[in-house]
């Protein structure tokens, strides 16, 4: 379902863009969540971490993070928090590169990894009567384009799937982060991106 822009109405202080954007990353309440990472083998010698809350439950919700975020990331904490309360498990993905620690291959992720996404539903998918995917930024990407993939495919167990804020235009997406009004958003992706760089360079010299 998708809800029109004229139906939010935030308070005053947060009809500006970037503080609707900026204010829940600095003061958004962390919640405690019990998280028990599990580490999935890739069809390419690689890994996934995968941050589970397992309360014998029925239904998972597996969650994609945006650009450079992981389960830590706020929205994916609160997220989690809310499911929980509604009696899902929870599945935070850790794209490549994206949990503390370095994958093993030259790749790490990307907006189109629907393989990683896959890699996921097939190892829990069979342990649940019903599975939503929720993806947020780039994230949503990943979650409409991994459904697309597999319209007449797709697992009957997914049931729902919900995508949040999705850079649907990429091409447009990114050059309109570049703007100089957008500065405070592309230094903070750039910084995490090039200290990731540095340590695949460090990993896979001259290449």
């Amino acid at each position: 379902m998708a809800i029109n822009s004229d139906e939010y109405s935030p308070s005053f202080i947060l009809r500006n863009g970037h503080i609707n954007t900026i204010f829940p990353t600095l003061f958004r309440k962390r919640p405690d969540l019990n998280f028990v990472r599990e580490r999935l083998s890739t069809f390419d010698n690689d890994f996934l971490d995968v941050d589970l809350i397992q309360n014998q439950n029925t239904k998972l919700a597996i969650l994609c993070h945006g650009l450079e975020g992981s389960s830590e990331s706020k929205y994916i904490l609160g997220t989690s928090q809310l499911l929980v309360q509604k009696n899902w498990d929870v599945a935070a993905i850790n794209y490549r590169g994206c949990s503390g620690v370095m994958n093993n291959n030259l790749r790490m992720y990307h907006s189109g990894a629907t393989y990683d996404l896959n890699t996921v539903v097939e190892n829990y998918v069979g342990d649940y009567d019903c599975v939503c995917l929720v993806g947020f930024s780039l994230g949503g990407n990943l979650v409409l384009k991994y459904l697309g993939e597999n319209l007449y495919s797709l697992n009957s167990k997914i049931v729902s799937a919900a995508a949040v804020s999705v850079p649907l235009d990429l091409k447009a997406a990114s050059l309109h982060i570049g703007k100089s009004s957008n500065w405070i958003y592309t230094k903070n992706f750039l910084k995490s991106l090039m200290n990731k760089l540095k340590q695949k360079d460090l990993q896979f010299p001259g290449q």
